[in-house]
């Protein structure tokens, strides 16, 4: 059975998982708008955490479950995209924990735009429209495949 975690419990855990020390203050809070993960940001001294657990029930009116491996399957998917894509494009996975279906990435300095936020509000940023055509071209032109017909590998 997975531990579930909260803000009250994921500090222990992080220390627990070597990722934090346990005598550093830190800030610690939950991240919304998901329906299919619990999302908690903590930030201690130089270290800035998102620790994403999948819910085996999603946040929806119908019971709707789902299988939580799925948190394991977008670590594995960060990580091959960070070999293919410039540095900083993808956030750094720091832990995948699979016995708790918990993915540790790096989290977005203060600052950063939340580019759902701004479209639902209506605004577009052109230049990071661009940049995000420019990572696709990129991540078309690194997988496709060498001769017509055959698979797709990320490793050729």
């Amino acid at each position: 059975m997975a531990r579930e975690f909260n803000v009250d419990n994921v500090r222990a855990y992080l220390a627990e998982r070597g990722l934090l020390a346990a005598d550093i203050p830190a800030l610690v809070e939950p991240l919304g708008g998901g329906v299919s993960n619990r999302v908690i940001k903590v930030v201690a001294a130089d270290r800035r955490y998102v620790v994403k657990q999948s819910l085996p029930v999603l946040r929806v009116r119908s019971t709707w479950t789902a299988d939580r491996g799925r948190i394991l399957n977008e670590a594995a998917a960060m990580r091959e995209l960070a070999h293919l894509l410039p540095a900083g494009a993808v956030p750094v996975v720091h832990d995948v924990d699979p016995a708790n279906f918990v993915l540790v990435m790096a989290c977005a300095p203060d600052g950063a735009i939340d580019w759902k936020a701004e479209l639902r509000a209506g605004e577009v940023d052109l230049a990071g429209v661009s940049r995000c055509a420019e990572l696709l071209a990129e991540l078309h032109g690194r997988t496709r495949p060498s001769t017509p017909g055959s698979p797709v590998s990320a490793s050729e």
